[in-house]
């Protein structure tokens, strides 16, 4: 079945952009489907159909429903897809669960609609138009009465209306026709008024009979206005109603309140109160008419469409016919852009596409201007360059010069030609002014050509090409033992072959690698690894080749042994034999080697294994910062290794400045604790040869102020500090730090003083005999001295033997003063005897 174009836009899309863009839900009529599903007929006509989507898409009124159009067969093409190779399955069940949605998406709707139209069951054609779609349809199948709104009076048509409404409730009258009737109805107030003139003459004529008073006078105030109004009492009535149910209204009365309110209050008759009601909560809503549906498609951009409805409708006035003349005038305006347009399609393409810009923002749906825009093509681009990068091509060109639209950037790859236009070809990611063809033919001639597109028109060319695109052999290894050199590489597979030259001379090689045993020690030979390729024309292209060096060398010999120790600083010396003609180099391994010693292997796979150490210089071997693991020696000489001795360890850095104090027969020690160590083992030997040791943790540490040594205190103690950890499930430690405390021997003494006349006698006793570098005799007038320089020096004594007897002569002084002995000797720990003894006088 042949597709009709126009039948679809009248019977399919017209319809829907009415229901408020709303696509159809059954597939069969969206994409006008033959019956029964043929899988080729089924593609054919999916395509006439999105090629008539993107016609429509021209037009400013079908924008709208194009673009969800399009933004649904995203979902629906996996279907399309399947149904185009035979399998229709997947499309007739999403055709029958279509109908299923349709019912939903109604049913949805008839509930927003009854929630919409409230107790009085009544909308508006401009409510229907807001909510959009299907509603009018829905909303009559509902029962929902649409109409629209009752006139009601903007004020009242006598002025002192407002005495008249006070008097009345002063009365005690809920309205107006009460007063004129007696009745407390109102009635209607809409259609079919009943004349209440004799009614007013009547009850004017009562009212004359009544004695002067309050009542009379406010009577006879509602009296005047009936009279002022004359032939319009029933629009006076009228109004009287609605402005007490405005005053409702504004007091945010509920739909069902006001409602009761014109009932039950004022007695309006209920069709009519349902109408005021419907009137009263519609003012302030969206207008409706002619002028309200101008407004909405002026406002939407469809400007032609609203001159042309303004045509049909004929005269106007009000609104209306603002509206209509301001359509026309800008259609009037746009159209003569568009001419203005069609005389510079060929000379200035960007000026003319500036004028047709102007012209849709002035009328949108302008018949032709969309089309015709998105015809001109923007300046061609130019400077396309390629540069070859391994196996990728990097593209980058000089942008377009126009600058109006949206321009676009697009860029094709052809094998063996040019490529024509921007759908020829395969196209490859771009940006602003450059693009990468990650995987191009290889070994072909590749052309390139970038277009400049704007709307659905495209520049002219610009083209780069021939590229040929020979890659190098890629992972190229060069490796050197005892008088040998040997290569290998990956050979890109449409190369034919690998050339391999030493120093410009040919080496026999195969397609993956090479074995050059010419090769001498201590030589450095530099090869060129290049990829042969057949031209078309039958003959060999060789790439520039990829260059590498060599050096072969004699296996060096290994390192027997390792001796591993800490310096001051924290860092690893590492001693050893070195052997000739060949460097150590030591490489960090979370385990033992791989290896047995000996082993000569190739340097790069020593170095895959660990960790090249950065060493410096120390005496007997290097220095170097690791952690805790394995340390091994290899002998490197050029391209090889030779495996040697290696040691664990654990970097264990020592505690610096050691500080010990002497207080009596314990040994206050304090220390740096070293950073990343948790425990420390402190051990001390006196000179008699005792060893103890301490285990001390940083927690206790901390919480004693240092570590308290129990040591004799005339014995020499030597302390070591190192910190401590386990590894490999044994107890290892670091370098130890070490200080000397020095034994102190306690000497007594004793001062006799004379009972008359005589000498004054120091007696010095000790446990061993000891020998006293210096002795120092002070007194001082007042209090007891602390230090010999607290008072005067009365004598001094220089290597004194002890036990020792001295006489001095007692110095005048006056009484009471005190003595006291001082011993310059840090070995000595001098006792005082009672501080009675002390005082003279």
């Amino acid at each position: 079945m042949v597709f009709d174009e126009r039948r679809y836009v009248r019977e399919v899309l017209e319809p829907a952009r009415a229901a408020g863009d709303q696509p159809p839900d059954d597939l069969s009529l969206r994409y006008a489907l033959p019956d029964p599903l043929v899988a080729r007929e089924v593609a054919d006509r999916v395509k006439q159909v999105r090629i008539c989507w993107r016609k429509a898409r021209g037009q400013l009124r079908f924008r709208r429903l194009v673009d969800r159009l399009e933004g649904e067969h995203l979902r629906l093409a996996p279907l399309f897809e399947r149904a185009a190779v035979g399998d229709l399955a997947p499309l007739r069940a999403e055709i029958a669960a279509a109908g299923d949605r349709t019912g939903r998406r109604r049913a949805e709707l008839r509930d927003r609609l009854l929630d919409a139209a409230g107790e009085l069951r009544m909308l508006s054609p401009a409510d229907l138009r807001e909510i959009g779609g299907e509603a009018t349809d829905v909303a009559r199948a509902a029962d929902i009465e649409i109409r629209e709104p009752d006139p009601l009076p903007d004020g009242p048509p006598y002025a002192g209306y407002a005495r008249a409404r006070d008097a009345l409730d002063a009365l005690g009258l809920r309205h107006l026709p009460e007063f004129l009737t007696g009745e407390p109805r109102a009635g209607r107030v809409l259609r079919d008024v009943p004349d209440l003139r004799p009614s007013a003459r009547w009850v004017g004529d009562q009212w004359s009979r009544r004695p002067h008073d309050g009542n009379r006078t406010n009577a006879d105030t509602v009296l005047v206005a009936v009279r002022q109004v004359g032939d319009r009492l029933a629009e006076l009535v009228r109004y009287d109603v609605v402005a007490r149910l405005r005053e409702r209204h504004q007091q945010r009365a509920s739909e069902g309140a006001l409602l009761r309110f014109a009932v039950d209050d004022l007695g309006v008759d209920p069709d009519d109160a349902r109408r005021l009601v419907f009137a009263v909560r519609q003012e302030g809503a969206p207008a409706s008419g002619l002028a309200a549906r101008l407004r909405d498609l002026i406002d939407a951009g469809e400007v032609q469409a609203a001159a042309e409805l303004a045509a049909i409708a004929g005269e106007q006035s009000g609104d209306a016919q603002v509206l209509a003349d301001e359509a026309r005038r800008r259609v009037a305006a746009a159209t003569a852009l568009r001419q203005e347009a069609a005389s510079l399609l060929l000379s200035d393409p960007d000026g003319a596409w500036l004028r047709l810009a102007d012209a849709l923002r002035l009328v949108g749906d302008l018949p032709g201007a969309a089309e015709l825009q998105a015809g001109l093509p923007p300046r061609a681009p130019s400077r396309l360059e390629a540069a070859v990068d391994g196996v990728a091509v990097a593209l980058s060109w000089s942008p377009s010069p126009s600058r109006v639209g949206q321009i676009e950037h697009v860029v094709v790859r052809c094998l063996g030609r040019v490529p024509r236009h921007p759908g020829d070809g395969e196209r490859l990611p771009a940006e602003a002014t450059h693009a990468r063809d990650p995987a191009p033919p290889l070994n072909a001639p590749v052309y390139y050509a970038v277009f400049a597109v704007r709307g659905s028109a495209a520049s002219a060319h610009a083209v780069a090409g021939p590229v040929l695109v020979r890659p190098e052999p890629a992972e190229v290894t060069v490796t050197a033992a005892d008088g040998v050199v040997a290569g290998r590489w990956s050979c890109p597979p449409e190369a034919v072959r690998v050339l391999v030259t030493r120093d410009g001379t040919p080496v026999p090689a195969a397609r993956t690698g090479f074995r050059d045993a010419t090769a001498r020690n201590g030589t450095t030979y530099h090869y060129r690894i290049a990829a042969v390729y057949l031209g078309a024309d039958g003959r060999e292209a060789v790439t520039a080749g990829v260059h590498a060096a060599a050096t072969p060398a004699a296996r060096p010999d290994p390192v027997d042994e390792l001796g591993v120790e800490h310096d001051a600083a924290g860092r690893l010396v590492v001693t050893f034999d070195p052997p000739a003609d060949s460097e150590v180099e030591l490489v960090a391994m979370d385990g033992p080697p791989p290896w047995p010693p000996g082993t000569t292997l190739p340097l790069d796979e020593v170095r895959r294994a660990g960790r090249i150490l950065r060493a410096e210089p120390a005496p007997g071997g290097l220095a170097v910062q690791a952690g805790p693991g394995v340390l091994l020696a290899v002998s490197v000489a050029g391209d090889v290794a030779t495996v040697g001795a290696h040691r664990e360890h654990v970097s264990l850095t020592p505690p610096r400045e050691l500080i010990a104090e002497r207080r009596g027969e314990v040994i206050m020690l304090g220390f740096d604790w070293p950073p990343d160590v948790t425990e420390v083992e402190v051990v001390w030997r006196t000179a008699a040869g005792e060893t103890r040791r301490l285990p001390v943790g940083r927690a206790g540490y901390d919480a004693h102020g240092g570590v308290r040594l129990p040591a004799p205190p005339d014995e020499t103690v030597t302390i070591e500090v190192a910190a401590a950890a386990t590894a490999h499930g044994q107890r290892v430690t670091g370098t130890p730090a070490t200080t000397v405390v020095t034994g102190r021997t306690t000497v007594a003494y004793e001062i006799h003083r004379p009972r008359l006349r005589g000498p004054l006698t120091v007696t010095l006793t000790a446990a061993a005999p000891v020998r006293l570098r210096r002795l120092l005799l002070v007194a001082r007038s007042g209090p007891i001295p602390q230090r010999p320089a607290d008072g005067r020096t009365v004598m001094s004594w220089e290597d004194l033997d002890v036990p020792a007897r001295l006489e001095v002569t007692l110095p005048r002084l006056p009484r009471p003063f005190w003595l006291r002995c001082f011993a310059e000797d840090d070995t000595i720990d001098l006792r005082d005897p009672p501080v009675r003894h002390l005082k003279v006088g």
